[in-house]
């Protein structure tokens, strides 16, 4: 019973540790998300680049803006093509944040 007891204890531990770490990742991949927008995002008047903003509540983080056109600008429309921005950044993202890592630095 002794061991079944200590069994709980770790796992419960281990779970918190995973809960710490989901959270350090997805706030790191956040803010690589973030910098490669800001990277990417065409610069005409430099509106698109500056209103883009992560942030981040409850271990949910999202890159936005609040500019009208920002969403043309990544789709494009019938007259201007598009100029992806925030998918490549978001992409670029996943890949360069060390996930394996994270939870490997936490957990052990």
């Amino acid at each position: 019973m002794k061991n079944v007891h200590q069994l709980r204890i770790r796992l419960r531990d281990m779970q918190q540790k995973t809960g710490e770490a989901a959270q350090k990742a997805a706030s790191l991949a956040a803010e690589n998300a973030w910098r490669e927008a800001q990277k990417r995002a065409p610069v005409r008047t430099g509106r698109l680049q500056a209103s883009l903003q992560k942030a981040g509540q409850d271990g949910k983080y999202r890159v936005l803006t609040r500019c009208p056109y920002a969403l043309f600008v990544e789709r494009g429309t019938r007259r201007m093509g598009a100029q992806p921005y925030l998918t490549p950044a978001f992409l670029q993202a996943v890949q360069r944040t060390p996930f394996d890592l994270i939870f490997r630095e936490m957990i052990v």
